[in-house]
């Protein structure tokens, strides 16, 4: 962490609070972003909860905050950093799954998108900084924990003696740890709501297909929901 950095409080911080502290002047995006990533570096190690990072990330904030001191219009997550589920398609990622054998540093082989899932895609559009990419349990076959991912297993925010729920555990963690201030989920039974009610966090499961999930390694493409 740098000297003479003014303190921001990340704890339960909310997307309207963000906002606020932008309007007031309180914090940057880019000194926001700075915060999550020192929180992230100090407290991921023991959590595991963000398996890959967007190198961007703090050029995306200073960007945004570009942009707002130039007066223009802005998305409704502008400048609020985000995570997003590893099985998510996002440019410059690859989606393991989870999976050691789509991992070429464990022996196996990336696939890189061409181009950004849409629910990714839909938090570029509204602004919103991309921090990284969340652990999963391998091809998120359990609703219970994150263990057998090739990263290695993800531990409850609330305490790492209890299961963190699964297979969105790593987003479930990452939001309640403080490391970002909304978190990209997938269910196909129980995969947003396990870790939502494991991790004391609210959970929003839409309907099948109002939120388009191409682009997500499906459990059950007929079934997935973002």
């Amino acid at each position: 962490m740098s000297k003479n950095k003014t303190h921001i409080d990340l704890t339960e911080l909310t997307v309207e609070k963000v906002q606020q502290g932008f309007a007031t002047g309180a914090f940057t995006s880019e000194s926001l972003t700075q915060a999550y990533l020192d929180r992230i570096a100090e407290f991921n190690p023991a959590y595991n909860a963000i398996v890959f990072f967007n190198e961007e990330a703090l050029a995306d904030a200073r960007a945004v905050d570009a942009r707002r001191a130039a007066g223009e219009k802005l998305g409704p997550l502008a400048g609020g950093p985000v995570g997003a589920k590893e099985a998510m398609d996002m440019t410059g990622l690859p989606p393991t799954g989870g999976w050691e054998l789509l991992y070429s540093k464990k022996g196996g082989v990336d696939l890189y998108p061409e181009t950004d899932s849409p629910v990714v895609a839909r938090m570029r559009k509204a602004d919103a900084v991309i921090l990284g990419k969340t652990n999963i349990p391998v091809l998120s076959h359990t609703g219970a924990h994150a263990n057998g991912s090739w990263a290695g297993s993800t531990y409850n925010s609330a305490g790492r003696e209890f299961l963190p729920g699964g297979s969105s555990a790593g987003t479930a963690t990452a939001v309640g740890a403080n490391f970002c201030v909304l978190g990209l989920a997938e269910e196909t039974g129980g995969s947003i709501q396990n870790p939502a009610s494991a991790q004391g966090l609210v959970g929003i499961k839409p309907t099948f297909a109002l939120v388009p999930n191409v682009g997500v390694m499906p459990l059950s493409s007929l079934r997935d929901v973002v």
